[in-house]
């Protein structure tokens, strides 16, 4: 598998020292820039049944709840398996200081731990079985038309706030969670342009005073100090 529309089913079987079960999963890739690597990541959704129709819901980790839905990191281009999983966690500690998301499983932040995996008794490496980013991680409704989370993956004016978007998909902005239809695009076209137009348009007193009604002050200063302190070049 290649590319995010391929899908598979297959049986999955687990084994730590407190946890086993055998169940169907359909797996498909996962990622943007990593999908050209040898080695790929995956997003599994587990299932009681071969015709994936039942859905199984595991408490793979205690403080994580019961879930259907996980992702193995490659983490292809780092050999320490750790960077995404000590800078979340690295980053969680800064949220839970000024109460952000404090509502969520992991203050809004992934989770993860290290993980061997076989295919078909082939060994394919270390890998990282952690949280995806999906409604569950955000404490969100999938069916709630204002539980929004997008990403930027690519830089383009629209994700500079340089300027607003026509077209959501040649957008460079990417749905986590939220309505993927051409209605729901619609909605969340202009809810972003709104805040765009803001970015753009203020002045800089302007901006200092409405700053609230667009962003989360605290949030909003962690993410960019996170950018330094990790160096997170990805997430400028």
């Amino acid at each position: 598998m290649s590319k995010k529309s391929d899908e598979r089913i297959i049986l999955l079987k687990y084994e730590s020292e407190n946890l086993q079960f055998e169940k169907y999963a359909k797996i498909k890739v996962q990622g943007s820039s990593s999908l050209k690597y040898e080695k790929k990541n995956y997003t599994i959704n587990l299932y009681n049944d071969e015709e994936c129709k039942d859905k199984s819901k595991i408490a793979i980790k205690e403080n994580w709840g019961e879930q259907s839905k996980y992702c193995l990191k490659a983490n292809w281009i780092d050999k320490t398996h750790s960077r995404n999983i000590v800078s979340a966690r690295i980053a969680r500690k800064i949220q839970q200081k000024y109460g952000v998301l404090s509502e969520t499983i992991s203050n809004g932040l992934i989770d993860g731990f290290p993980v061997e995996i076989y295919a078909n008794n082939e060994f394919l490496g270390l890998y990282t079985l952690n949280i995806p980013k999906d409604a569950w991680l955000w404490s969100m409704d999938k069916k709630n038309s204002n539980h929004i989370v997008i990403e930027g993956t690519s830089y383009k004016d629209e994700t500079l706030f340089k300027k607003t978007i026509d077209d959501f998909d040649s957008s460079g902005w990417e749905i986590e969670n939220g309505d993927e239809t051409d209605e729901g695009k619609k909605i969340i076209t202009e809810k972003m342009n709104r805040l765009i137009d803001f970015v753009q348009n203020s002045t800089d007193e302007e901006f200092v005073n409405n700053f609230e009604e667009y962003f989360d002050k605290d949030s909003a200063l962690n993410y960019l100090i996170g950018l330094y302190v990790f160096d997170a070049k990805d997430n400028y």
